[in-house]
């Protein structure tokens, strides 16, 4: 979706994005509250996304992947409906100059003889470090997100309720995400999350056991407050990452 959309909108179709998965939590936990048997919901669940076997025939392959293939008069075939569809004027000159490069066999050899491929991660040390650290962070990032996600049935009796919050604590934190992602920059923000995150579990941990209603309590504000920075993480860093 995001390889649809023009730069000005990356970050905003790229956080947004998870708004609807977050939805489909929700609607999973009422789907849940209602069908008790467990073989039964999986099919209540998940039998109806048989239907996005159409998105095969009705969402339009990406411009940016067909132009890397060399398939330029595809890309602008897609392209101009897309411009249709907008009202937007279609940039002839740029696919005629893209359709006389790859028509240039020598071009087009020396594109195979220099494409990138993973090992070059390997090669460049700033880009092998880059990597180990979001490695790093998708790996703390999961942890924690999905983590809170599980736990959340066990901290009290009304499991349904408990998934619920937990769920729907991630629409907020994606809405933060797009209020002040562009004004504070990707790291400060990613950064901001981890460390609430962080501290909510941590002190959530040491309630673990109590049987104080009031403790109760707050183990299940800190975990809301830990799935919220989990998940603006979550999605800052499918964001940072590609970028």
């Amino acid at each position: 979706i995001v390889e649809h959309v023009g730069y000005k909108y990356t970050m905003l179709v790229g956080i947004g994005i998870n708004i609807p998965f977050a939805i489909g939590e929700i609607i999973l936990g009422v789907e849940a509250y209602f069908v008790r048997d467990w073989k039964t919901l999986q099919m209540v669940a998940y039998l109806p996304m048989l239907g996005l076997g159409a998105l095969y025939w009705i969402a339009p392959e990406s411009v940016r992947w067909l132009l890397a293939k060399g398939k330029v008069e595809e890309a602008a075939k897609i392209a101009k409906n897309i411009a249709k569809q907008n009202g937007k004027e279609f940039p002839e000159h740029i696919f005629k100059n893209l359709e006389i490069k790859a028509s240039n066999e020598t071009e087009v050899t020396e594109l195979k003889a220099t494409s990138a491929s993973v090992l070059d991660i390997f090669r460049s040390k700033q880009m092998f470090i880059r990597i180990l650290n979001m490695s790093y962070q998708w790996f703390s990032i999961t942890l924690c997100f999905y983590g809170l996600s599980f736990a959340s049935t066990s901290y009290s009796r009304n499991i349904f309720m408990n998934f619920q919050l937990s769920v729907a604590i991630e629409i907020p934190a994606y809405i933060f995400c797009l209020l002040v992602i562009d004004c504070w920059g990707r790291r400060p923000v990613l950064s901001l999350c981890q460390l609430i995150s962080g501290i909510a579990c941590i002190s959530c941990a040491f309630l673990q056991g109590s049987n104080d209603p009031t403790l109760n309590l707050l183990q299940v504000i800190l975990s809301l407050v830990g799935k919220f920075g989990a998940s603006a993480a979550f999605a800052i860093v499918y964001l940072y990452t590609a970028e």
